[in-house]
């Protein structure tokens, strides 16, 4: 009995042993296949690993993808190289006259980007997509619609929403720094500006972000795109990363929950304002008008989801990065400030019109968004075969492109000492601005990039004519960013200390 019971155990082996072989096989002749895909077409590539492609690192959360990526471009060179996104295949571009053919010239064959493709349109009838991941027809008429949101003569009649909020922020830091070393989380101030900032001019939202120790809105914030849950930030790397299985599995880029609750209130204060009659033309103004003459609620309103998380992510940790080189460089924060007074009227005004104009501000705000673009890679999905003709290459259908702006932006080639802070650069306009990219190139770049500008400018005004800027005994030596989600974040919080200059507030 004993024997027979062996030799069944002994078989049972074998046949698990076969199985798992053939399996090991079958796994092999994959990838092998998968993974000549560059080889074959005679395109330099970076040698993949099973299953993870050239994203190992991501997944042992040493690098988020941006840095990934980044790293992927340093260490190669030419024009295009090939990349596998784990078991995809995929195109970095580092040359910028390539990275100006597929965005702007050629914009008819990458007009969608990869997370949209990651979207299963058919799930969602009604449209739960935004300008991120909107494709085609939609994505045109989306941006079309939005689009005068962010005119001019819109962002002039929002200074008076724009002057409140900073004038809440110095009195909040006022209150909120420690009494005895003047130490303030610089992140969370910075998080409570924007947001506070975005639903003003945007929704004519009070959020109470600086009458109260948690704003509704705040916690809302934080569950729509929480990426440094395990569960959120899965969700939305895989968004970029594979779309195939983002659309298979039903993979919510935004907190499902946390979206409804948000679009249902923007939809009860879209129904008191014309209970109301009130009329203020901003944002939310215009997606009414838009709902009444295009069936297109969902995708309007899904859309108020995106401008709210896009204002409230990118600006804070901007305006964060912003206040932590003006802790490293005192004689830049010196400069500045001389340059800001100059405008500063009697009454301690500082018109909004003068501020745009001033050069040095303009200059380090770019050179800040240089060295940390909050979205740092431009992703683009190839929608119809495309002809490269140096290097040759077709590029097929299905194929994503990646542009990384950390690898461009520290490439020594476009910018000499990359990794020192110098605006001064960006005097005289000696940069080329092809390969200058925080907010993107061609149809596809971002809407608010003058709304976004207005509001750093006015935030970095109000706080330099107000407090000096100094570290503190918990202000990181070196900036070091999360590991999870797409978007630059620094990885802890940020503390500093905020001294006020004087007693009289300047008012923006």
């Amino acid at each position: 009995m004993s024997t027979t019971t062996s030799s069944l155990s002994l078989f049972n082996g074998y046949q698990i042993l076969s199985y798992a072989l053939v399996i090991a096989l079958l796994a092999y002749l994959y990838f092998k296949e998968i993974f000549s895909y560059w080889k074959d077409r005679k395109i330099q590539y970076v040698s993949p690993i099973p299953l993870f492609g050239n994203l190992l690192p991501v997944f042992l959360l040493r690098r988020n993808i941006a840095e990934q990526l980044a790293e992927l471009y340093r260490n190669t060179t030419g024009s295009i190289v090939g990349i596998f996104m784990l078991n995809r295949p995929a195109l970095l571009i580092r040359n910028p006259d390539i990275v100006k053919k597929l965005l702007i010239k050629n914009f008819d064959h990458f007009n969608n980007r990869s997370v949209g493709a990651g979207v299963d349109h058919a799930r969602v009838p009604n449209g739960t997509c935004g300008l991120l991941a909107s494709q085609d027809d939609t994505w045109k008429w989306l941006r079309k619609t939005v689009t005068p949101a962010f005119s001019a003569s819109q962002l002039k009649s929002t200074t008076s929403d724009i002057q409140n909020v900073t004038e809440k922020t110095v009195d909040f830091i006022r209150r909120s720094s420690d009494k005895i070393s003047g130490d303030i989380n610089i992140r969370d101030v910075c998080s409570r500006y924007s947001i506070e900032s975005g639903c003003s001019t945007f929704f004519g939202i009070d959020p109470k972000c600086f009458s109260s120790e948690i704003s509704p809105y705040m916690v809302v914030n934080t569950n729509l795109f929480d990426y440094r849950l395990f569960k959120r930030g899965v969700h939305i790397a895989m968004g970029f990363i594979s779309p195939a299985i983002s659309k298979m599995l039903g993979l919510e880029f935004f907190h499902g929950d946390s979206t409804k609750c948000f679009v249902e209130h923007v939809r009860k204060t879209m129904i008191a304002r014309e209970d109301n009659m009130e009329y203020r033309n901003d944002y939310l103004d215009i997606i009414r008008e838009a709902i009444e003459s295009y069936d297109g609620e969902g995708n309007l309103l899904f859309n108020t989801v995106e401008i709210f998380v896009a204002n409230n992510e990118t600006l804070a940790a901007v305006l964060t990065f912003c206040c932590f080189e003006l802790v490293k460089n005192q004689e830049i924060q010196r400069k500045l400030r001389a340059e800001i007074l100059e405008i500063q009227k009697d009454d301690k005004s500082i018109p909004c019109e003068e501020l745009c104009q001033l050069k040095y501000l303009e200059c380090f705000v770019k050179e800040v968004i240089r060295m940390y673009p909050n979205v740092p890679f431009l992703d683009r999905i190839c929608k119809k075969d495309f002809l490269l003709d140096e290097p040759q290459l077709k590029i097929e259908e299905g194929t994503s492109v990646y542009v990384s702006l950390l690898g461009i932006h520290f490439d020594p080639e476009y910018y000499p000492e990359p990794h020192v802070f110098n605006p001064d650069r960006f005097l005289n306009d000696s940069i080329d601005w092809s390969v200058y990219l925080p907010f993107g190139k061609g149809p596809r770049m971002c809407p608010a990039k003058k709304y976004s500008e207005i509001i750093i400018k006015s935030y970095l005004a109000s706080v330099l004519t107000n407090f000096e800027l100094t570290k503190s005994s918990r202000t990181t030596e070196k900036m070091v960013f999360h590991t999870k989600g797409f978007t630059l974040q620094p990885s802890e919080e940020v503390f500093l200390n905020m001294q006020p200059l004087n007693n009289t507030q300047t008012v923006y």
